[in-house]
């Protein structure tokens, strides 16, 4: 098996987060408005795009998605992403409390990720820092793969400042953990786009502005959770 490239961590401060829910015509009239504005991510290809898949971990009883239909202030989620064309995949761990969230996660190869995927936490075993963190926490709530959600998404920056829109359409899911690696398996659509402002310590007003002129209201909405439902019905 080869090693991963440094297992690179990273740890990001915490900041707000908000989600809409928005409808395919809003998105694209909020994207038309902000892209001049902004810059595109670096993930992005020319035409300012990229696929973004994840396979979800969650306890055999569904916790994580539970504390998120219950409301509890503190609770995460675990995933395994690629994004783009890459064969780079990240293992993060995304802990929210209200409207702050922070990210740990630890860079995994395409082999390490198949392994991960299956169950096998060997890629963490033997690790230190956020990697060891990582497997602790998985072997001792027995995390396994829930699902898959792949998505096309445009995100946007703030040149120089702590600004991030990502507007995310044509969501789809799978429950089979191989999906992650592979086209054939999603089939399955979620009826919806989903847009995220990210940011530290306040809101630029214009952005404000453009999101009131948009009509948007924030929402607790969650892919993993619609997908949990779509997939395996209402599970409390």
């Amino acid at each position: 098996m080869k090693t991963s490239p440094g297992f690179e961590v990273l740890n990001e401060r915490w900041r707000h987060e908000i989600k809409y829910a928005i409808e395919p015509l809003k998105a694209a009239r909020l994207n038309a408005a902000l892209t001049p504005l902004l810059r595109v991510d670096s993930h992005a290809g020319e035409d300012g795009r990229y696929f973004v898949k994840s396979l979800y971990f969650d306890t055999p009883a569904f916790g994580d998605y539970a504390d998120k239909e219950l409301g509890a202030d503190r609770r995460r989620k675990l995933r395994l992403r690629s994004y783009g064309a890459s064969h780079v995949y990240r293992l993060e761990l995304k802990s929210k409390e209200g409207l702050m969230n922070s990210k740990l996660a630890v860079s995994l190869t395409l082999e390490e990720a198949k392994l991960l995927s299956k169950g096998d936490l060997s890629p963490l075993r033997s690790r230190d820092g956020a990697a060891s963190y990582l497997y602790t926490l998985m072997a001792s709530r027995a995390y396994r793969p829930a699902l898959v959600i792949k998505y096309e998404r445009r995100a946007l920056l703030a040149p120089g400042g702590d600004f991030r829109l990502t507007i995310d359409t044509d969501l789809k899911y799978s429950r089979d953990p191989a999906s992650l690696f592979c086209e054939a398996a999603f089939d399955i659509p979620l009826p919806c786009c989903v847009a995220e402002i990210k940011y530290g310590d306040f809101l630029p007003l214009w952005v404000s502005r453009e999101i009131k002129k948009s009509g948007l209201a924030g929402s607790e909405f969650g892919k993993y959770s619609l997908a949990c439902e779509s997939a395996y019905g209402y599970l409390l």
